[in-house]
């Protein structure tokens, strides 16, 4: 039995299990178009980031402004929703994990007079395959509370993303940056509203947050869950282990 046990051990020595990193905020940028709804733009610095999140808001009953930023990267969109007459939502992520970053990175939207507004979120501590879960929603109100999300995996990036036609006032549930990390009011004539918040878990958590605005408006949003990289553990017995557990005696 004892020799069984010194096996185990000197195996879970040799073959320990990964763990996870977790994500490390970098930056956060946003605004609304300010030359009647046809274009907008964000400059910020991302230099250490790894991954980039990007929500637009603009008016959906037009053609969708272009996004693209000054970086020339890839982008993977990962949710559209809309109210019919009012804010069309869109949430992208960076497709590499290694992204083209750096002073001066510009974001922009435009190419249609859609009525923008733009945030930006940049993180360190992307996985190869990042994408994890959604949920998204569309109503009416002046509050509105998300149906649950559960990311599989701990240390996950939670990102709340919301358009409407008045500005987030709270968000209360599941740690959730309140009111918001980046949230842009509406501008009559110029850009819907945008908010963009974000919540770094330690222990995957099913939550179930709740948004509310000063008025009685429509609104669209959704939740994106990303995984980050894992770390292993060096292998092998440290210095002394190997006689600590018996063996060459």
């Amino acid at each position: 039995m004892l020799n069984s046990r010194r096996l185990l051990f000197f195996f879970l020595f040799l073959f320990p299990s990964p763990a996870w990193a977790t994500y490390t905020f970098v930056s956060s940028g946003s605004a609304g178009s300010t030359n009647d709804g046809v274009s907008v733009s964000v400059t910020l610095n991302t230099s250490t980031a790894n991954l980039i999140l990007v929500a637009v808001s603009d008016y959906e009953a037009t053609t969708a402004c272009t996004f693209m930023d000054g970086n020339s990267n890839s982008w993977t969109l990962r949710d559209t929703q809309s109210y019919s007459g009012s804010s069309r939502l869109r949430t992208y992520y960076t497709s590499s994990t290694t992204p083209t970053v750096g002073a001066g990175h510009s974001f922009s939207c435009g190419s249609s007079t859609s009525y923008m507004s733009i945030a930006v979120m940049a993180f360190l501590g992307v996985a190869t395959s990042p994408a994890d879960q959604i949920t998204s929603m569309t109503g009416f109100g002046t509050s509105f509370t998300h149906s649950t999300i559960t990311p599989t995996e701990n240390n996950e990036l939670l990102a709340l993303a919301t358009s409407s036609e008045d500005v987030v006032t709270a968000v209360s549930g599941g740690g959730f940056i309140s009111p918001s990390q980046e949230n842009v009011a509406i501008s009559s004539g110029q850009h819907f509203a945008v908010s963009f918040t974000y919540v770094i878990q330690t222990t995957a958590t099913g939550v179930t947050p709740s948004v509310e605005f000063s008025t009685n408006i429509p609104w669209t949003s959704d939740i994106t869950t990303y995984k980050t990289t894992t770390v292993v553990p060096p292998t092998g017995p440290k210095k002394g282990s190997l006689l600590t557990l018996g063996v060459g005696r």
